[in-house]
């Protein structure tokens, strides 16, 4: 007769259902209040013409010599080119502040002279001298940031002979009619003299003459038959 050995089995209690928590992740809204506006006013900007570059590009804007328009002719499908000196455009304190900020620190440098080759003197075998670099001097928190960069060591701009302020060839007047210059106008100080004027009234809107005024309501019959 064949013996069986039984196998015990432990009492184990039962546990007592668990209570799963729950956790919930707060969903910000985004802050949709409108920012104040601020338009700004009207103001002619570039270059004098004793610049010696025809373009810059400081603060996020672009200073030029000279710019164009395209002016319709009668009879014409094709219109025509018409230069002015710098432009006109509408700017904010704000961006005017950060322009004047910029411009303050940033100068015109030319890597070499003009020289001659073949030791003789007026014989017209000129080098032209590389074009003039618009260099930026950094501030001391700028400094810090790039030491911190570990590529290259950074080496800061020390002032040379021949080195320009880009100030004394920038120009940032009030231009409350919106009209671009005609070439020949009389041109402004720079702002290194001048400064920065801001405009009367910046948010004054100027009526554009180029565009058509809206038709004036029709009079009621009633009124005209009384």
């Amino acid at each position: 007769m064949t013996k069986k050995i039984k196998v015990a089995t432990p009492d184990v209690p039962t546990p007592p259902p668990s209570k799963a928590s729950k956790k919930v992740i707060a969903v910000a809204s985004p802050d949709l209040t409108p920012a104040p506006e601020e338009r700004g006013g009207w103001y002619w900007v570039g270059l004098l013409p004793s610049c010696p570059r025809s373009g810059v590009h400081v603060g996020g804007l672009a200073f030029d010599k000279v710019t164009e328009t395209i002016e319709k002719v009668p009879n014409q499908q094709k219109g025509t080119r018409v230069p002015h000196p710098g432009c006109v455009m509408r700017l904010t304190p704000a961006k005017l502040e950060l322009v004047a900020e910029r411009i303050g620190r940033t100068i015109l440098r030319t890597t070499h002279a003009v020289t001659e080759r073949g030791g003789g003197e007026n014989i017209g075998d000129r080098v032209r001298a590389v074009p003039y670099l618009t260099i930026p001097i950094p501030t001391p928190e700028e400094l810090k940031a790039m030491s911190g960069l570990g590529r290259r060591r950074y080496k800061p701009v020390t002032p040379r002979t021949g080195d320009l302020p880009l100030g004394d060839y920038v120009f940032i007047v009030p231009a409350p009619d919106r009209r671009p210059r005609n070439m020949g106008h009389q041109m402004p100080e720079p702002v290194s003299k001048a400064g920065i004027v801001l405009a009367d009234d910046p948010f004054e809107e100027v009526v554009d003459e180029l565009v058509p005024a809206a038709p004036a309501a029709e009079p009621d019959k009633a009124e005209l038959l009384k």
